[in-house]
């Protein structure tokens, strides 16, 4: 039983309080920022989660569509519990149910970390850092706040893990039953392989009779389909596996193992900030390796993702959130032992508490206020009314269209525009960045084959917009978004944005 002293149950209301801040702000992204009352989708994975809690509410499931990128499972659920007390939901409603149900995951998330990292160290001031630390994470509140799945999936990754530790350490069959259970949810809200870790852990360690493994493992496939209206068969699980190779394993046809790895090791210190990485080894370096399993059951998670990580063709920053806890737990217990004496240790602790506020606030800044509304009040003031404009990916500003011929493009135009049609083209650098340098390797520009998710506008004008080669020049001063850390910053300008969907706005101007 855990024993809380009345100090530690503030403090760690305060964190809990502090990291709902942080993220709230966020889930408004985008949310009548351009049209009043009418959300712009500049993060397109959440398009295909609330389309597929739209199927489901009509009980039309196209399995396999778009699970590629989760299923929308919680989103459902809660959008069934609040049916009967509104007069009816709309998409945009679907999308902010999905948004606060990320952000209720992500402050999940840092109560389980502030469990685990008891469970592991016994010791209740190493677990309350561990949790602010997690509060704080910039990684984990960006991605508390998009109605996608990552945090839903991370939170019940390591619910299986703090429930196969419960089921190890007391011998509770219910709790074995239930860690396949919260796997079985993992797995529901995303294809979380990374979850059954643990769960092989907890039968190395006891539970190794057979009947306890087939029962685990009819817990978890009644939780699964239920979760997914006992509606998915065998073309269904085709279907998403197709899709998964599609979107993930087969994007870029030259899969790298050694840039797949550079890649991963290049987005930590903007992930998680380099203060935060150099006690996370401290920590790995200091921490007592009295107990293995335990080690095991709550590490297995991150381990068995990042193993699985190395199989992506692009991984992106949001395949890194499942190691975001234990980085948290390994830099809180580096910095714990390296305070461990100090007379004052919260004196020594707040510079790097105001840092990690700094950079929190830094990567939360482009979703308080995107630059893209900026640059569309620009267009309206600068522009006259008639003008023909052409928008790339991620550059959708929702323009007047009684004032502007507006055109856009994606991966999915079968035709290429004709740039001389145009008085103005919009380019966003989550799009462009791709072009210009191998987000795997910065040192090459990419081939045409291995550039992820290419448009034919692009590869056939964007080398030579970008060198003035044409009648359109860049608009100066461009609405761009300078990062404040140098983590950001050199990220920024060797490997791409960060975080996705954020980033410069190029408006080319004829003439």
């Amino acid at each position: 039983m855990m024993r809380r002293r009345p100090w530690i149950v503030i403090c760690l209301l305060a964190v809990l309080a502090a990291a709902a801040t942080l993220r709230a702000p966020g889930v408004y992204w985008g949310d009548g920022d351009l049209i009043p009352e009418r959300f712009v989708h500049w993060h397109p994975d959440e398009i295909t989660h609330v389309r597929m809690a739209e199927q489901f509410l009509k009980n039309d499931v196209d399995y396999g569509a778009d699970y590629v990128k989760g299923f929308a499972v919680h989103i459902v659920l809660a959008a069934a519990a609040v049916r009967p007390f509104v007069e009816s939901l709309s998409k945009n409603d679907l999308y902010r149910i999905g948004r606060w149900l990320s952000l209720i995951y992500g402050l999940g998330i840092v109560l389980l970390v502030y469990i685990a990292l008891y469970r592991i160290s016994g010791n209740q001031g190493v677990a309350l850092l561990a949790a602010a630390l997690m509060g704080l994470n910039g990684l984990g509140i960006t991605q508390s706040h998009f109605a996608t799945s990552d945090s839903a999936s991370v939170f019940w990754m390591w619910m299986t893990a703090i429930l196969a530790y419960a089921a190890v350490s007391r011998g509770s069959r219910p709790a074995m039953l239930g860690a396949w259970a919260a796997c079985g949810v993992a797995v529901a809200v995303k294809v979380a392989l990374a979850a059954f870790a643990p769960l092989v852990v907890m039968h190395w360690a006891g539970f190794r009779k057979p009947r306890h493994m087939v029962l685990g493992a009819m817990t978890l496939t009644t939780v699964f389909l239920a979760a997914n209206g006992f509606g998915l068969g065998a073309e269904g699980f085709l279907a998403i596996a197709q899709k998964l190779l599609f979107d993930n394993v087969q994007v870029i046809p030259q899969h790298s193992f050694l840039e797949t790895l550079t890649a991963v090791a290049v987005s930590l210190p903007p992930a998680f900030s380099l203060p935060v990485l150099v006690l996370a080894v401290t920590g790995l370096v200091l921490a007592p390796r009295k107990n293995w399993i335990i080690w095991g059951l709550f590490a297995s998670p991150a381990l068995a993702h990042l193993f699985l990580v190395m199989f992506l063709d692009d991984p992106f920053e949001r395949h890194l959130l499942p190691l975001a806890p234990v980085v948290s737990g390994l830099a809180a217990w580096g910095w714990w032992k390296l305070l461990d004496g100090t007379r004052r240790p919260l004196l020594w602790s707040a510079p790097l508490a105001a840092y990690l506020l700094f950079f929190a606030i830094e990567g939360e800044r482009p979703f308080w206020r995107d630059n893209r509304i900026n640059a569309r009040q620009w267009i309206i003031n600068e522009v006259d009314g008639g003008a023909s404009i052409l928008q790339g990916p991620y550059a959708k500003l929702k323009l007047p269209k009684k004032k502007y011929k507006v055109t856009s493009f994606n991966r999915w135009s079968k035709k290429v525009p004709d740039m001389e049609g145009f008085d103005l083209i919009v380019l966003h650098e989550a799009h462009t960045y791709r072009y210009a340098r191998s987000r795997l390797s910065p040192w090459r520009r990419p081939e045409a084959d291995n550039i992820y998710h290419p448009d034919k506008f692009s590869l056939s004008h964007l080398e030579a917009l970008q060198s003035g080669l044409t009648p359109f020049k860049l608009v100066k001063p461009s609405h761009s978004l300078t990062p404040w850390t140098w983590e950001r910053a050199l990220y920024k300008r060797y490997f791409g944005t960060f975080q996705s969907f954020s980033g410069d706005l190029y408006i080319y101007r004829k003439g």
